[in-house]
Formats: structure tokens, sequence, C-alpha cells
């Protein structure tokens, strides 16, 4: 609603922990609203937590899946990457780097 109402006006657009909550249908379109959103030179913020296989991400997978009720659906890096370039494009990411305290914590920088 915020992009259909006001496209281009944000600098920014940060997006985070919240895509594995989103229905695989959807995300391809919240991606393109986030876009509409963005002002001319401006950026979006990324971070999402990559799937592993261990216990830290099958806790946070379980308190995700039975506290929210949600069908949470973590992604690898890769199609992170690949839901991105679907609609910024593969050069429009400009950085990526993982955050601690966890390796599974992915945080990408995209200017389209």
């Amino acid at each position: 609603e915020v992009a259909a109402e006001t496209p281009g006006a944000f600098d920014l657009v940060l997006i985070a922990d919240v895509v594995h909550h989103v229905p695989l249908a959807l995300r391809k379109g919240l991606l393109d609203a986030a876009r509409a959103a963005l002002a001319p030179g401006g950026v979006l913020i990324f971070k999402e937590w990559e799937r592993s296989r261990t216990p830290i991400h099958w806790m946070c997978h379980a308190s995700d899946r039975w506290l929210t009720g949600d069908r949470v659906n973590f992604m690898t890096r890769d199609e992170g990457r690949e839901l991105l370039a679907a609609t910024f494009g593969e050069d429009a990411f400009d950085d990526e780097r993982r955050v601690a305290p966890w390796s599974n914590n992915i945080i990408t920088l995209v200017r389209p």
C-alpha cells in the first residue's frame, strides 16, 4: 500500500528477518513493492537468516513455526540472491556480509 500511494518516495527500504514468514508466492510481489517505493538512487538493505543444519537454526525455525503459526520457509544464500536478482537485477548487488554472532545471518546491500 505504501509503495502504491507514494512510489519513489524512500531513500532506504529495510527488509529484515521477515521474508521467511512471507508465503513463497508473495515474495516477488513484496520485493517489487520495495523497489517501487525506492527513490532514484535509493538502496535496499535485505537481511535474512540462511537455512542451515545447525541447532540454533532448528530452534529458530521451531519458534517461528509454533509461536507465530506461520509456515516459515528459510532460503539458502543462493535462493535469496535469485529472489533479489529477479526484481533488482544481478548487477544491483553492492555488498553482502554475514552478521555475527550467527554465520547464517546474511545482510545484502542492493542499489538498483
